[in-house]
């Protein structure tokens, strides 16, 4: 597949030379376009028997040794701690403790509660809003794996489902986790079978249900109190379901922004400028919310169905209704950024930097018919593979300028020796003071909670200027 990755820049002004370019180091799954990016700018692959490369790049975490070693000669693509805005758990304990703190500055994401800690309290406000319908997602899956939608807190049982479509299959043999007695007698299960499974439309948190922990649960509700009738085996996030989106073409879409984080004491983040639109296969359609392709936008879902219709780049899209003139809004940029910076600050207090570290991270964002953005999610790894002609026309140039970037801000002005990797964390000043907040983000108070897109500046030393996809800082 041809690539357009812009002009090459291997000698970066005089940092390398031709004869000896900057290394960089892979590992084994990362997507042929992240290799063929770096090498466009001039950079070589590391080795075995070549010195220390200057950029270490792979999916998965790294070790905290492999952190401790990494100094502003020799970066690796992750940052310590960052997952606690990248899981979806502690995602959400972030923005409520940050709510608390700041308010409304706080009101970009959708209500939501953790399961099965906070059953009972789901229940009641499911209760008392009949007409609302919730996602539940598990807390550690990506890629849409995992997701339903409900109308009613009973939903989330498998029990119900069984009993609603028909399907109990007795099984036995299994110990009861739930149980109260030591010893190691067996108790008689209710599993849903793969058939079941497809007809429930995957939506059973947990594939065996215990018969004695339901009769518990079934005592404590005459009891008076509440309980969930489904014994729990993974965490999930119960999230009020965004039921008015905008549409493109009659389909729901969100936002893959990806953003670049090169520093978290000082705070500098980058916004790309382009972005993957992600669509839904099928006609959104609030009568029938079991249809995953109307309801879900993941790629990896979609692309089953129609891989060439399921995503567009947002510098390519053309006049498809409400929903692409919604994206064009002057003050949608200026409202992302807001998003974006108030995220990041949720963890900027916790995250070590020894200079030596940097990430790209794919926040995931749907924007509401009335123009106002959602967060959804942050992920730590956004997909860098190739599908489609959105895929060539954004993350080619996303690549690209990520290491003009990264030369400009990280190489350039690194010293010769490493500074050591805290793991204790720091404390940037009065990160968490609303007065701090407003001198690290301007524009951040309870009237005016916006970062004005007039404060967004190029860098100066990256090649590509102001282009439909270029890196623009938005912190600080």
């Amino acid at each position: 597949m041809d690539f357009t990755f812009g002009q090459a820049a291997s000698l970066y002004s005089g940092l390398w030379s031709t004869e000896k370019p900057p290394l960089f180091r892979l590992s084994e799954k990362t997507s042929s376009i992240v290799r063929e990016a770096f090498e466009s700018k001039g950079w070589r692959e590391w080795e075995e028997g070549d010195e220390e490369p200057q950029l270490n790049w792979r999916g998965g975490r790294f070790t905290l040794s492999e952190y401790a070693a990494a100094h502003p000669n020799s970066l690796v693509n992750h940052f310590p701690r960052t997952m606690g805005i990248t899981r979806k758990d502690n995602l959400v304990r972030n923005m409520r403790r940050m709510a608390h703190i700041h308010g409304s500055a706080y009101n970009f994401t959708p209500q939501t509660f953790l399961i099965p800690t906070e059953y009972a309290r789901f229940v009641e406000v499911s209760r008392a809003r009949p007409n609302a319908c919730w996602i539940c997602k598990p807390s550690d899956a990506s890629q849409g794996q995992g997701i339903f939608i409900i109308r009613k807190a009973e939903e989330i049982s498998a029990m119900y489902y069984l009993h609603e479509n028909g399907l109990p299959k007795l099984g036995g043999g299994s110990k009861d986790d739930d149980s109260d007695s030591d010893d190691e007698t067996t108790t008689t299960t209710l599993s849903i079978s793969p058939a079941g499974a497809a007809a429930t439309g995957r939506r059973a948190i947990n594939d065996d249900v215990s018969i004695q922990y339901t009769l518990k649960a079934l005592r404590a509700r005459l009891n008076k109190t509440t309980a969930p009738c489904v014994a729990f085996n993974r965490l999930h996030i119960v999230q009020q379901y965004l039921d008015r989106p905008a549409l493109i073409d009659g389909r729901k879409f969100d936002l893959r922004l990806y953003v670049l984080v090169t520093s978290f004491f000082p705070l500098r983040v980058y916004l790309f400028r382009d972005a993957i639109v992600r669509l839904a296969t099928a006609r959104y359609d609030m009568g029938d919310v079991q249809n995953i392709y109307s309801h879900l936008t993941n790629s990896s879902i979609n692309k089953a169905r129609d891989a060439s219709g399921c995503k567009r780049a947002l510098s390519q899209l053309g006049s498809e209704g409400k929903g692409a003139e919604l994206l064009r809004r002057p003050d949608l940029r200026e409202r992302l950024a807001h998003l974006i910076n108030l995220t990041i600050l949720s963890i900027a207090a916790n995250v070590p930097d020894n200079g030596g570290t940097f990430e790209l991270l794919g926040f995931d964002v749907l924007i509401d018919g009335s123009g106002a953005p959602w967060l959804i999610e942050v992920n730590t790894s956004p997909a860098l593979s190739v599908d489609g002609p959105a895929d060539v026309t954004v993350k080619a140039k996303l690549l690209a300028e990520m290491l003009d970037v990264l030369v400009a801000t990280k190489f350039k002005f690194a010293p010769q020796k490493s500074s050591p990797l805290s793991t204790r964390g720091h404390r940037p000043p009065s990160a968490l003071t609303a007065r701090g907040a407003t001198r690290m983000c301007p524009g951040f108070s309870e009237r005016r909670t916006s970062v004005g897109v007039e404060r967004w500046a190029s860098v100066g030393e990256v090649g590509a200027r102001a282009t439909a996809g270029g890196m623009r800082r938005a912190r600080p």
